[in-house]
């Protein structure tokens, strides 16, 4: 039995106990007025028997009331929870727009951030980029410039895990190759795929509020309208719980040295299953290190 036909049920007993009891107490005034009527002398007993009843009326209704507000709220349906993600996207493109405007990204040409795509970073091993050779090129390397942000997306896309490790050293711009490919990925979307939010690591501590949680309340206050009823109630938490969120978690490095090893360890976890898309950055030496950590991990599927 779904929760919309458990909640008609109990709505419905209620009523089924309610109206016996307010059929009753109106047979029993109606009784009571005729007898009135032939027994004046009498009219006494019977304002004390609508007095007595009246009660059993108030309270049978005010306890039908008690268990229709106690029911739980019935679950966003499929176009709510489009709506919700369709609006999150929209608020996101507009805020990575007008931010790399302020960063003047593509004035008068785009920024010229190198880039280069490596082999998969899923062993110890591999947090950091390998060359081919002695001078060689990394391991798979697949070289791009800021103008090349499209061939990025596709190839983020094509991942089977679409896991993404963003590592470079000081002021290499991973916070800007990951502003433009969040830009990206909205402009030029795939049909219902999950709306990337780039989030600042700093601040959260996963011992404290689980990934999910935290992500679900990072994503209300960057887009409130998702608390609209039109989109049903916690749009945020559906749309993070459904795997319609891409968190793309930026600065692993500006995180205190001893959470990171947790925080490796925590984008892991069975609250983040690795089927579900990440992107995290962070400076290549720092993830290298957290990763060798005790308790450390590689960010799985990446």
């Amino acid at each position: 039995m779904t929760e919309p036909e458990r909640v008609a049920l109990r709505v419905l007993a209620a009523a089924c106990t309610a109206l016996p009891l307010g059929a009753a107490v109106l047979v029993s005034l109606a009784e009571a007025a005729r007898e009135w009527g032939r027994h004046d002398s009498h009219s006494t007993d019977w304002i004390a028997i609508a007095v007595a009843l009246a009660p059993m009326l108030t309270g049978s209704l005010l306890w039908t009331r008690r268990v229709a507000r106690s029911a739980p709220p019935a679950p966003p349906t499929p176009e709510q929870v489009e709506r919700a993600r369709e609006r999150l996207a929209a608020a996101v493109l507009v805020q990575w727009r007008t931010e790399a405007a302020v960063r003047r990204l593509d004035d008068p040409a785009p920024l010229a951030v190198r880039w280069r795509l490596s082999g998969p970073m899923d062993r110890p091993e591999h947090a950091l980029p390998r060359p081919a050779g002695p001078g060689g090129p990394f391991h798979g390397g697949i070289v791009g410039d800021g103008d090349r942000i499209p061939e990025l997306a596709a190839r983020f896309r094509a991942l089977p895990r679409r896991r993404l490790m963003i590592t470079g050293g000081p002021g290499a711009g991973k916070t800007t190759l990951a502003v433009l490919l969040v830009r990206e990925l909205l402009e030029d979307p795939e049909p219902g795929e999950p709306v990337p939010v780039l989030l600042p690591l700093t601040g959260w501590d996963p011992a404290a509020e689980p990934l999910g949680p935290w992500l679900a309340r990072r994503v209300g206050e960057q887009c409130p309208s998702l608390l609209a009823a039109d989109v049903g109630r916690d749009a945020p938490a559906e749309l993070v719980g459904r795997g319609l969120v891409l968190p793309v978690l930026d600065g692993l490095d500006e995180q205190p040295e001893a959470l990171r090893p947790v925080v490796l360890a925590a984008l892991n976890s069975t609250g983040w299953p690795a089927s579900r898309p990440l992107v995290l950055t962070g400076r290549t030496r720092e993830y290298a290190d957290a990763v060798a950590a005790p308790g450390g991990d590689v960010l799985t599927g990446a």
